[in-house]
């Protein structure tokens, strides 16, 4: 267990009234519920708080990395759940959750399991679809080799233009990263007919980060000869061109999209129009005591790894409150931070997020990029960045060169 465990039972941390001290269940095994588990166990121990973990999955995954595998012999990092649990002391049941009853405290699975909680935290994410009928999605590391094997196509046919999509609102920093990779690798493997195209329905690349890292943007597809077009909602895929909103067409011999994101169903519990789960400023879930939620699952705008990061230290904080602990829990200011990475020095994006204003106005006074000293990873966590940093074998850093191609 990490050193900054605090062992033993500490004052306003009440006994659950069914069995002995309150139970969190955290359902999910992403950045999101990694994190949460983190931050309680940062706060109390297995004596004083009993967390379960409630996932389908074995292992913990780092989808951001997924980006490398077309062009690289880098495995897909991942830790095993099991390692993570006895580490912080976490129950695991596998499982998905169905439905919840929050006046009664008890979630469900499909099968019928019930997990009785003081506290639940929803962390399921969202279910990555295609956006774009006829093009090769990118939703992780299932797709990388469809990108490997489409590059190796453009290659062997000595050219080709390839279009890297992004026609819905979902997170694009992957969209730059394969085009400006894919650009880079194209050239060093001698395919100098190649075009490399990029096509997002955003009027100013990575616009999230203000016009600072959209000029930084700019400058490195051009450097790399990608040509970019804003503003562009395609519709559908033909042979040989991507079809606009507007009846223009955009020739392109390959296309990659990137994914429409969809909520996760669970009954008991209340969803936006998009079926995402409304949260307050302190990541409860609204009108449902007890019922908090962090990353993909929320109704917040901007979906990315770190924000879901922040989002689970305030769900973490507010649910230890509402427990009893002696604590004034930190509500959920944002501030998105990646990194940029390509063939070139990784670029560091950061600014403030005005939540109060759906989360996608930017504070104009923050500068966005930055260099210098940056976590390890490409998501940024309070806990899980210095939790991964110190495995001998964690994930890949954005200031170590792109690793050997394959």
């Amino acid at each position: 267990m990490p050193a900054a465990v605090r062992r033993g039972r500490l004052p306003g941390m009440p006994t659950s009234p069914t069995d002995g001290p309150p139970r969190v269940v955290i359902a999910g095994s992403g950045f999101a519920a990694i994190e949460a588990a983190l931050a309680l166990r940062h706060r109390r121990s297995a004596d004083a708080l009993r967390i379960t973990l409630l996932s389908p999955a074995e292992r913990f995954r780092y989808p951001p990395l997924a980006v490398l595998a077309p062009f690289t012999r880098e495995p897909e990092w991942t830790l095993p759940l099991r390692t993570i649990a006895d580490e912080l002391d976490l129950e695991l049941h596998r499982g998905t959750i169905a439905s919840v009853d929050a006046d009664a405290r008890v979630a469900w699975t499909p099968g019928g399991d019930a997990l009785p909680y003081d506290a639940l935290l929803v962390a399921t994410g969202a279910r990555a679809d295609r956006s774009l009928e006829g093009a090769v999605p990118f939703r992780g590391p299932q797709d990388a080799p469809r990108v490997g094997a489409l590059l190796d196509a453009v290659v062997a046919d000595g050219g080709g233009t390839v279009a890297f999509v992004a026609p819905t609102a979902a997170w694009a920093l992957p969209l730059y990263e394969l085009a400006l990779l894919s650009a880079a690798e194209l050239d060093r493997r001698g395919a100098h007919q190649a075009q490399v195209v990029v096509v997002t329905h955003a009027a100013d690349p990575l616009g999230a980060f203000g016009a600072q890292a959209a000029d930084v943007a700019r400058a490195r597809l051009a450097r790399h000869g990608v040509v970019l077009r804003t503003a562009a909602r395609p519709v559908r895929v033909e042979p040989g061109a991507i079809v606009l909103e507007d009846g223009e067409r955009i020739a392109a011999d390959h296309v990659v999209a990137m994914p429409a994101l969809h909520p996760r169903a669970i009954s008991g519990l209340p969803t936006d129009a998009a079926g995402f789960l409304p949260i307050d400023r302190h990541a409860r879930v609204v009108g449902r005591p007890g019922v908090y939620a962090a990353g993909d699952a929320t109704a917040e705008p901007i979906k990315q790894g770190g924000l879901a990061c922040q989002q689970a230290d305030a769900a973490a904080e507010a649910l230890l409150a509402d427990l009893g602990a002696d604590l004034r829990p930190t509500p959920y200011l944002p501030v998105l931070r990646a990194v940029l990475v390509s063939d070139d020095d990784p670029a560091y994006l950061r600014m403030p997020l005005d939540r109060e204003r759906s989360g996608a106005l930017p504070a104009p006074t923050e500068p966005a990029v930055r260099p210098g000293a940056w976590p390890a990873g490409k998501v940024v966590g309070h806990y899980l960045s210095p939790y991964l940093s110190e495995r001998a074998d964690g994930p890949w850093r954005p200031d170590r060169p792109v690793a050997q191609p394959r």
